[in-house]
């Protein structure tokens, strides 16, 4: 017999809350401290539960590491390459990312740990790398359409949105605040400092 509508959600937000609880434990305990106990105790659910969502604790790292980089892929890919006002486009764009860092803060202590260790994580370190050099190509051809449209200093495009994504992600390591603090807000001018505006 089919499972109901009603049975269906169920299982979805049992296996939504088994990723979240497992996220959390990942990025504050890491992976070997982590156990599939632990994750169920915080989920709330049976040891054997978690089984039916996640073939092992690798399968659940994996997960936990790559749906959430594929959910954000899109909104911070969300920007275009080929505005008719680059500079207009960059400040949107950065105020957006902001938004988008201050919520991932959990997400990128787990992140460090993978990058700290690429050949542990080697099928999750190829996913971030590979998230990242989309992200730098996108953000490269911005910098160039500015730097063509004499609204950016000449600089290397690709080097100069590298230095734009560190300091994305190592201003989320450093602030602590929730995204809607106006904390955020303020870094903004820093940010679109680094593409060389020129005013």
């Amino acid at each position: 017999m089919p499972a109901s509508e009603k049975q269906i959600q169920n299982m979805k937000q049992k296996r939504a809350t088994i990723l979240e609880q497992a996220l959390r434990l990942f990025s504050e305990y890491g992976y070997y401290d982590t156990t599939i106990q632990k994750v169920a105790k915080a989920s709330k659910v049976s040891f054997g539960s978690v089984f039916t969502y996640f073939e092992n604790k690798e399968a659940l790292f994996h997960a936990v590491v790559a749906e959430p980089l594929q959910e954000r892929e899109a909104e911070i890919l969300d920007f275009q390459t080929d505005p008719e006002h680059p500079m207009e486009e960059i400040e949107r764009m950065v105020r957006d990312h902001l938004y988008q860092f201050a919520k991932m803060g959990i997400y990128l202590r787990l992140i460090q740990q993978i990058i700290g260790q690429p050949s542990t994580f080697a099928k999750e370190y190829s996913l971030l790398r590979q998230f990242h050099k989309n992200l730098v190509q996108r953000l490269a051809l911005l910098i160039q359409k500015g730097q063509e449209k004499g609204q950016l200093r000449a600089s290397d495009a690709e080097k100069t949105a590298i230095t734009y994504t560190s300091f994305l992600i190592g201003l989320r390591l450093n602030i602590t605040n929730e995204p809607d603090h106006p904390v955020w807000e303020q870094f903004a001018p820093c940010a679109v400092q680094i593409f060389g505006p020129i005013r």
